[in-house]
């Protein structure tokens, strides 16, 4: 990794390996990077100005921020309710027969079904997140010709 399109790429990378399947592993994965393509963007000098101050509108996305909140649950074991900004109540992670699409993971088993729930209510499933986080970032870097 050396740039933020570096980043970009390994962000698509983790979509791609959460669409073959999606396991909670992969998620956690790919929400540190959703949300650390912030730091590579701040950090990178050769990234222009304008972008770095646009960095605002990434922060006030609450898909970014769910991106963030997940990441510390995963370094912190669990969401703190004093967490400042926090957007996202819960993930709920069903595996077994019956969940996950069908035909997805291995026999007798399946794939997990992750689900994201915001503080306001606001349920979706991870892969419609996750595709929202990507394109999110896609129109950031067209945006700033990164």
């Amino acid at each position: 990794m050396k740039n933020p399109r570096d980043m970009l790429a390994k962000l698509r990378d983790d979509h791609a390996r959460l669409q073959a399947r999606v396991t909670s592993g992969d998620l956690m994965n790919f929400a540190i990077t959703g949300y650390h393509m912030i730091e590579w963007i701040r950090k990178d000098p050769s990234t222009p100005g304008a972008a770095k101050v646009d960095l605002t509108t990434m922060y006030d996305s609450s898909d970014i921020r769910a991106c963030r909140d997940i990441a510390n649950e995963s370094k912190h074991f669990e969401l703190k309710d004093d967490y400042k900004d926090r957007v996202t109540d819960k993930t709920s992670a069903v595996a077994g027969w019956g969940a996950g699409r069908f035909g997805v993971g291995p026999y007798g088993e399946g794939e997990e079904s992750i689900v994201v729930v915001l503080l306001d209510g606001t349920r979706f499933d991870s892969l419609t997140w996750a595709k929202r986080v990507v394109g999110a970032w896609e129109a950031f870097f067209a945006k700033h010709g990164l």
